[in-house]
């Protein structure tokens, strides 16, 4: 129906035909009347015109019959009959075994293992008989190698000419389940410390390459990791592998600042921290600066981070140490001052009166007593150069007045 409400002329009807199956069965049959003699017959049931054929102990084919039919000259043995009807659709298939009137004996087949396997495997089935053997596949050896589903037997053929066919042998042939897939729920490569999960495509049935039987697993180290699938028959697939990078931490170390500070300090650049390239992080700190007047008296703890080309980042930490120091009086106020203060070298101590001998013992933070003399030099000259870093109490006496004072060696 078009816009305007106008309608076309129906359609043409097409017809579709679904033709059935033919269905072919025994019906009479007639054995060998003496041995080796191609005497028997078999007769095929059914309806309809097509061709039959069949194969085992013999093959053979007749085009345009009309069902039922019956094949003749045939000899002791197995044959497996097919029908195809005019439509081209093919029959069920159909077994008959025809004896001769005084057969040998039956032969016996025995399998090599189990008869029932999963794709890819097989089973060697072999006759009780070393020669004169004929199988349903029309080999003629005393042993075939089957690796498809089916029903096999073997006839027997004497020195007389006589035959006897064994009992089938079923083999059934399981198909491969397919094959799972893996599943990251991540990066596959990431720094030590970190995990991904993998997940198999199947909810059960699952036995990873780590030996763990769970739909997923939890992966930490470097390796390559698959799944195996079995079905309920036990027939088993296995994934593509999942290769998983683990890269390790770079080796950070930052022992801090070993030399005392006066939080009067100038702001420093921290380093020593390798590898070099990383961030500092603590009190005081900006950047890769460190201001002692931020920080404040005290001992801090400073971190130091390097990230590598990985992006793996690692962290060590340090120590640093304030002191209050004191900055240099005028000489009128106290007598005398201490410069620079504190040092790693040279110390000098300079009195207000130059004439004035001075009395002078230095104790370390133990109060062990590490020098004393009465010195008339002015100033004074220390050389702290060998001394263990740290702060140091001095005793000055000057015209009779005792002062005491500290000195830091960096």
């Amino acid at each position: 129906t078009n816009a305007s409400g106008c309608q076309s002329a129906g359609s043409a009807t097409s017809t579709v035909t679904v033709n059935p199956l033919p269905i072919i069965a025994s019906g009479n049959f007639t054995h060998p009347n003496a041995c080796a003699a191609l005497t028997g017959s078999a007769e095929i049931t059914g309806s309809g015109l097509g061709n039959l054929t069949w194969t085992g102990s013999a093959n053979g084919s007749l085009n345009n019959v009309v069902l039922p039919s019956t094949v003749t000259t045939l000899g002791a043995g197995s044959y497996t009959f097919l029908f195809e009807d005019a439509n081209g659709c093919q029959s069920n298939s159909l077994l008959v075994v025809l004896t001769d009137p005084t057969p040998a004996t039956a032969p016996v087949i025995t399998a090599s293992g189990a008869t029932t396997f999963c794709a890819g495997g097989s089973v060697t089935l072999s006759s009780s008989e070393s020669a004169g053997n004929t199988w349903s596949t029309s080999d003629m050896s005393n042993a075939i190698v089957v690796s498809t589903s089916g029903t096999y037997l073997v006839t027997y053929t004497d020195i007389n000419g006589c035959s006897a066919t064994s009992a089938p042998v079923t083999v059934t042939v399981n198909p491969a389940p397919s094959t799972p897939s893996i599943t990251a729920g991540g990066a596959t490569t990431f720094c030590y410390g970190g995990s991904v999960t993998l997940t198999s495509s199947e909810g059960s049935g699952n036995t990873w390459s780590t030996s763990a039987s769970t739909p997923s697993i939890n992966v930490t180290s470097t390796g390559s990791f698959a799944v195996t699938y079995t079905d309920v028959n036990g027939c088993q697939a296995t994934s593509v592998a999942t290769p998983i990078i683990v890269n390790p931490l770079p080796i950070v170390t930052y022992d801090g600042v070993s030399d005392t500070i006066c939080e009067t300090d100038n702001p420093f650049t921290l380093t020593d921290g390798t590898p070099t390239g990383g961030i500092f992080s603590g009190p005081g700190v900006s950047g890769n600066m460190f201001d002692p007047s931020t920080a404040g008296v005290g001992t801090h703890t400073l971190s130091y981070e390097y990230t590598d080309g990985n992006g793996c980042s690692n962290t060590d930490q340090g120590t640093i140490m304030l002191e209050g120091c004191l900055s240099l009086p005028n000489l009128e106020e106290i007598g005398y001052r201490i410069y620079p203060n504190p040092s790693d070298e040279l110390i000098y101590i300079e009195r207000g009166d130059a004439s004035a001998a001075a009395e002078m013992s230095i104790f370390d933070k133990s109060g062990r007593l590490m020098y004393s003399a009465n010195v008339i030099e002015n100033p004074i000259v220390l050389d702290v150069t060998e001394w263990p870093s740290g702060s140091y109490m001095i005793s000055l006496t000057i015209n009779g007045k005792q002062h005491l004072d500290k000195i830091i060696k960096r």
